[in-house]
């Protein structure tokens, strides 16, 4: 039976490896947190549609839900960014240590350490992001209720 002299070749981008728990736990989080503020945007939504404010434009209690909401969402993105940094933090010095015990300082394994903190970084950084626009969103309503409020005060 002829057997073939050909090498296998290997591509590194397609080489896939599990993220640590540290950003499985970040990812779960993320999610979590997530899907906790787009519940209070619906339920927002519901109340006063995006782009018809009409019927909360004078309530009081619409208003201050529209402020707890915004600095929930500002502490939620302060929770993430600092999650996020312990996190990367925490993978670098993991690779790092990994690269120093393997005694390996070739490009590939750099490459690989390289690869695994963007990840996290991406993760933190669009789950922020996120979370800055619909903090956003809501202090531009709360900045609208407020003028509607103040062109009624003075007509």
């Amino acid at each position: 039976m002829p057997q073939n002299d050909s090498s296998i070749d290997w591509d590194p981008i397609y080489v896939t490896r599990s993220p640590g728990t540290l950003v499985e736990i970040l990812t779960l989080i993320s999610l979590i947190a997530l899907v906790i503020l787009l519940m209070h945007l619906i339920r927002l939504w519901i109340t006063a549609p995006p782009f018809r404010l009409s019927r909360q434009a004078y309530s009081p209690n619409y208003l201050e839900s529209l402020q707890t909401l915004c600095t929930s969402t500002r502490h939620w993105i302060g929770f993430m960014l600092m999650a996020w940094g312990f996190v990367t933090c925490t993978q670098l010095t993991q690779s790092c240590n990994r690269l120093l015990e393997s005694q390996a300082m070739g490009g590939a394994a750099l490459v690989f350490a390289i690869r695994d903190v963007s990840i996290s970084f991406s993760l933190g950084l669009f789950a922020a992001f996120l979370l800055f626009l619909a903090q956003w969103h809501l202090h531009l309503r709360i900045q609208y209720l407020c003028k509607l409020s103040a062109q009624q005060a003075n007509p």
